[in-house]
């Protein structure tokens, strides 16, 4: 039995959870092919993302979703692995689209009053300063009530809870692109084959395009039509 996180209310929705309350979001869909693929059980469990981290880490979760991207230095290989990607996000520069800003290079937000969520990694986040809150819910309501002036979330997640809470958002800049992985605690390593072949198996059977398109997104799957 692999463990893993997806969460509590008010993060990363259509993801860990769905739109729809009481609905369950990608990570979870996704989970549930490659386990019908694998044969691998899988089991989910709801941590805060500041405790999600150390619970991969302690060992309480065997793995976690992520991207390459988000890590300045890199994953540690002495203690993951990571499997084949599985889709493209982005996490974008939020603000208002009554505020004024000078968002316009990957260098520009430098120094800045960043609004972000405790417990994730972002890159160069040494050099900003992190206005850490729970969960993306509450970085939409700081926005909101101007608690600063800019935030980093992903893009799909931002326009949940920027409709839900009425908050005008643009995305003035991207801050990164990278692709879905499972970063797997590496006692797991014996179960990176079949995770594997069951992500490949859906990339190219069409049940991950399903899957995005049952949760009204788009993105990029990495080899989705290779023969």
């Amino acid at each position: 039995m692999l463990y893993y996180d997806l969460g509590q209310t008010g993060g990363w929705i259509p993801y860990q959870k769905g739109a729809n309350a009481g609905s369950i979001g990608v990570f979870e869909e996704v989970i549930n092919r490659i386990s019908n693929i694998s044969g691998i059980p899988f089991k989910s469990v709801n941590f805060p993302p500041k405790r999600a981290e150390k619970a991969l880490l302690s060992g309480l979760v065997d793995f976690d979703f992520m991207c390459l991207e988000w890590f300045t230095n890199g994953i540690d290989e002495s203690k993951f692995v990571v499997t084949e990607p599985i889709f493209q996000i982005s996490e974008m520069f939020v603000v208002k689209k009554a505020t004024q800003h000078n968002l316009t290079s990957p260098h520009s937000y430098f120094g800045k009053d960043i609004g972000t969520i405790a417990g994730y990694f972002y890159l160069n986040d040494n050099k900003f300063n992190r206005i850490d809150f729970l969960n993306e819910q509450q970085v939409i309501l700081g926005l909101k009530n101007d608690r600063f002036g800019v935030a980093i979330l992903e893009r799909e997640v931002a326009r949940h809870w920027a409709k839900v809470h009425d908050v005008d958002i643009d995305f003035p800049l991207v801050h990164t692109t990278g692709l879905i992985r499972l970063r797997l605690r590496i006692e797991n390593l014996i179960h990176l084959k079949k995770i594997n072949e069951a992500i490949i198996t859906i990339r190219k059977n069409g049940d991950l395009r399903d899957i995005l398109n049952k949760h009204a997104l788009t993105s990029h799957i990495p080899n989705e039509n290779d023969e």
